[in-house]
């Protein structure tokens, strides 16, 4: 071959072959931003953001002028805490509403440092309006009912409402008899209102200048319809899931009482709330709860001279005004992109100048995200489409992923950042999706075209735009991807088109159309039966030949099916069946169904696994190879994890040890330090693999060279105990110090060198130290009884350990059991023990049941995972008067038999007076199954010999 072709060839196979994309870390993509949402003060002096930490959510006071920020308040990551709304109500206070607690946080800005006081509300009812422009005065619903609810509007001080004083606040002449809840649209001076009579609720409407309520829409309890504010004069913007499975933004004309046209609907999250501009603005925006996160979708803004100037200001940049002080003369405008996760600026309207207070994810700053175009593709005579083309920021691997939209009527694709696509770009992907008749934003004609057409003018469209793509850009392979009705279009893209498509994955789909008509008794309900006939159409043979379940012998891609066992939109036997007939056919088909999971993950780690294993199943399919350059393993590293966790752990799939044991080692060959250890543990445990105690500790050391924390303090408890290794407390002591270093206030490492500290084992005995660090003394925000469980069992095992294994002075031993006695609360000490039971169980439980039984004894048969042990009950010489509140301490010993080099068992516990204490030791372990005798040793505090008892193991007779 001539040695110039040969040169070109191969230039062509590594450029075919590899690609220069930098993997992003799943980690950093799947997560919440760093700031949810900021909002300015009345006279735009001040900004209140509301973030996430590492440990907290939190509220932080925005200073513009000097650019500095001031913790406020923070919230612990709990339900209770979650956060409802938040907005001024003048310029030094905040409303605040959580999930079960209402109040006021009240800024001091009289010192160097802005401080804040949160106060909650003693007086019983809901913030209607914050009135802005009345400084320290709220609108707020009292509920002045005794045995049921009754509301009246009172126009009212902060102070009022926390200290529960509303007799000489201002009782508005506005009340409507029986009213459950009460609106003000602030915009338009409206008030509106609900009651219930029975099983329906009456919407209500008060309009500015009159005194008359006006019901306007009678509906079913079982309804949500939430009226937003009005569009025009007759024309309300609601909230209803109305004919459909979620809750959406709607028109609702008043004269008719009849719902209009969607305003806004999420592919699979209901809206929680909306925002309208102005009468005969339109909406501002919508918001939702995406992965628990309080989410607000923004529009365009209609004022002119306003998008003029900010439109200069950030050129080729979406905007959207998030918060507008009282006079509009600052605005705080979130500028956001497809490469661009969003940052916030104040922009003063009359200085016409823009200044950054704050990105939205800065730990996405070192990253190239990539970009996407718009395209506009004629699909018919005066229909135009129009599609989003994100290639990836450098050279990808040559595979063209199309991703259909859910819906697919109401919904549609934006050109805004999604970290779902800048996964799949960061890895080499280019992905194009498509606003496909049916889509929202286009016209109502547009939007109706796409009705019924399942299979047919929507995949029509799709192919369209696919086509003229490859025109313009030349990609190796396609593969259709989608979730919801995206995942039934992935699905019949390949089998209409067998020769475009080399892969499929399908995500939450429906695959079988006539059994959206029966899956559930909703579904069968004659309203739902007509709204899914508007949606896919007539009930007929001819939804069988649109749908992948009857026509499955025609797909020739392989395709991943993936599905959640809580999915009540795409019930779970659409996959079950479409699972059976792929594998009738015997087709090349994966399944995942994830536990607890319902149209989508509700948690981001259920994010990062489904993409992860999206990309390994293509790259595999497609024979893909690894993505080498620089940077890129920690990222696919972490890829293979994070899939290896969803298959260990057993709470996002079914417990799959093979598979989760390839993965880590493929997250190893990566250099993946937690990878090196849990492949440790697996020969450790001898799960998937022979036991091997070589093997484990080899890759505890790889591990431990790598950084992970864990690897060495596994190591240092192995060394410290003699456990598979020769004892030697020195290493011990040495790994225990680098774990400390390589994870900070790594606690159970931090036991381990008091232990160390307080025995002199690897150094030099400090009884000052010792003391201090076994007692937190010198830490005052640390309690021994606020220690996580496993944190609090090491701590109790290493004070067993220096109680009886110490070399103190008198002196040091008293003060060491002086602080015992006080930090444990200890109030008895001279104690007896009397024997209730001795004996084993055959296994660690307690409770008798089939298969299990407990038999006294001291001759113990030698049987897998067999515990035994004494129950004892503890009392005092001393008359007492009472003795339920009596607490003191035992410390035991077990006494292993002479052949287990192992080191023996010591633990303390703080026991109750007259109640029984199971004192027990459990064969776990295969060297600990020897014959041989064991014996039990139970001291008080002062190392006074309370009980003793011998058992012997006996191996069992063969049969």
């Amino acid at each position: 071959m001539n040695k110039l072709l040969w040169l070109v060839l191969l230039w062509v196979f590594i450029t075919l072959s590899s690609h220069a994309t930098t993997p992003i870390s799943s980690n950093d993509l799947f997560r919440n931003p760093e700031t949810f949402s900021m909002k300015l003060n009345p006279e735009g002096s001040f900004i209140m953001s509301y973030g996430q930490g590492k440990n907290d959510n939190f509220f932080e006071l925005i200073d513009p002028k000097s650019q500095q920020s001031f913790l406020l308040l923070s919230l612990p990551f709990h339900d209770d805490f979650r956060l409802v709304e938040y907005q001024w109500v003048d310029n030094q206070t905040v409303y605040i509403a959580l999930k079960d607690r209402v109040g006021f946080l009240h800024l001091d800005l009289s010192g160097e440092t802005p401080t804040g006081k949160y106060t909650a509300i003693t007086a019983k009812g809901y913030l209607v309006s914050a009135l802005p422009e009345q400084n320290d005065k709220v609108l707020f619903a009292n509920n002045i009912g005794k045995s049921k609810t009754e509301y009246v509007l009172v126009n009212v001080t902060t102070k009022q409402l926390e200290q529960n004083t509303l007799e000489d606040s201002e009782i508005l002449d506005l009340t409507l008899d029986g009213a459950l809840h009460y609106f003000y649209d602030e915009v338009n001076d409206v008030f509106l209102a609900f009651t219930v009579k029975g099983d329906k609720f009456t919407y209500w409407l008060l309009k500015s200048h009159t005194s008359e309520w006006e019901a306007f829409w009678a509906i079913d309890k079982t309804i949500d319809f939430t009226p937003v504010g009005l569009l025009s004069e007759n024309t309300l913007a609601v909230l209803t899931n109305q004919d459909q499975d979620l809750v959406t933004l709607r028109e609702f004309d008043i004269k008719t009482q009849k719902l209009g046209k969607v305003l806004f609907k999420h592919a699979m999250y209901d809206l929680t709330d909306a925002d309208l501009e102005p009468m005969g603005g339109g909406v501002k925006s919508v918001n939702y709860i995406d992965h628990g996160i309080p989410t607000t979708h923004y529009f365009a803004n209609d004022e002119k001279q306003q998008k003029r100037n900010l439109a200069y200001t950030f050129d080729n940049q979406q905007l959207a005004v998030v918060s507008t002080n009282l006079d509009s003369s600052k605005k705080i405008v979130l500028v956001l992109n497809s490469d661009n996760p969003g940052k916030y600026y104040l922009f003063d309207n009359i200085a016409n100048k823009a200044q950054i207070i704050k990105e939205k994810s800065p730990h996405l700053e070192p990253y190239e995200l990539a970009k996407s175009t718009t395209l506009t593709i004629k699909v018919e005579n005066n229909v135009n489409v129009e599609a989003m083309l994100t290639k990836p920021a450098s050279e990808g691997n040559g595979v063209l992923l199309v991703y259909p939209h859910g819906g697919p009527i109401g919904v549609r694709d934006y050109a805004t950042y999604d970290p779902k696509v800048q996964y799949l770009t960061s890895r080499g992907y280019s992905v194009l999706t498509v606003n496909f008749r049916g889509s929202v934003g286009f016209g109502k004609q547009f939007l109706d075209s796409g009705k019924a057409q399942f299979g047919q003018l929507i995949e029509q469209d799709i192919s369209t735009v696919v086509n003229a793509v490859k025109k313009q850009h030349n990609f190796t392979n396609t593969c259709s991807i989608g979730s919801s009705y995206g995942g039934y279009s992935a699905v019949m893209l390949a089998i209409k088109h067998p020769d475009e498509y080399q892969c499929v994955v399908a995500m939450y789909g429906v695959y079988d159309l006539p059994l959206l008509f029966s899956a559930s008794n909703y579904e069968a309900r004659e309203v739902n039966r007509k709204r899914v006939i508007e949606i896919v159409g007539e009930l007929d043979d001819s939804l069988k030949k649109v749908s992948p379940f009857y026509i499955a012998q025609q797909l020739h891609a392989p395709i991943l099916l993936i599905a959640g066992d809580k999915d009540e939109i795409a019930y779970i036997e659409h996959t079950n069946r479409m699972k059976y007939r792929l594998k009738q056919f015997d087709k090349d088909f994966e399944v995942i169904v994830y536990k607890n999971v319902a149209h989508g993950h509700y948690y981001w780690s259920g994010d990062r696994h489904q993409f992860a294993y999206i990309d390994d199943f293509i790259k595999r399919k497609l024979n893909l190879s690894e993505i080498t350059k620089e940077g890129s393993k920690a990222a696919l590293a972490n890829d293979a994890i994070v899939i290896a966790d969803g298959y260990n752990f057993d709470k996002l799939l079914p417990q799959d040890l093979p598979k989760a044991f390839d993965f880590y080692r493929k997250a190893a060959a990566l250099g993946e330090s937690r990878a090196l250890f849990n492949i440790g543990s697996f020969y450790h445990q001898g799960r998937v693999v022979e036991k091997d105690m070589e093997q484990a500790i080899t890759w505890y050391e790889k591990s431990s060279t790598a950084g992970y924390a864990s690897a060495s303090y596994r190591l240092g408890y192995l060394y410290q105990k003699g456990e598979h290794v020769v004892k030697d407390v020195n290493i011990a002591y040495k790994k225990f110090i680098l774990a400390a270093e390589q994870k900070k206030n790594y606690a159970l490492a931090e036991i381990q060198l008091t232990r160390s500290i307080c025995l002199g084992e690897g150094t030099t005995t400090n009884v000052e130290s010792c003391f201090a660090r076994l007692f937190y003394t010198d830490q005052h925000d640390k309690y021994i009884d606020g220690l996580d469980e496993d944190v609090y069992d090491a701590w109790q095992e290493t004070l067993s350990h220096v109680v009886l294994r110490n070399s103190f002075t008198v002196a040091d031993k008293a003060k060491l059991n002086a602080y015992v006695k006080l930090k444990l609360e200890l109030n008895v000490f001279d104690i007896y023990a009397a024997e209730e039971w001795v004996g084993f169980h055959l296994k660690p439980s307690q409770r008798k049941s089939p298969g299990s039984y407990a038999e006294e004894a001291t001759i113990i048969p030698l049987d897998k995972s067999i515990r035994f042990g004494v129950t004892l009950s503890f009392d005092t010489e001393n008359i007492l008067e009472r003795k339920y509140n009596k607490r003191s301490m035992i410390m035991y010993k077990w006494i292993l038999p002479e052949s287990i080099k192992y080191e023996n068992e010591l633990a303390s516990q703080i026991v109750g007076l007259n109640k029984d204490v199971f004192i027990n030791l459990t064969l776990s372990e295969d060297y600990e199954h020897v014959e041989g005798e064991w014996t039990l040793q139970v001291y008080n505090l002062d190392e006074k010999l309370l009980y003793e008892k011998t058992f012997e193991t006996v191996a069992k007779a063969s049969k």
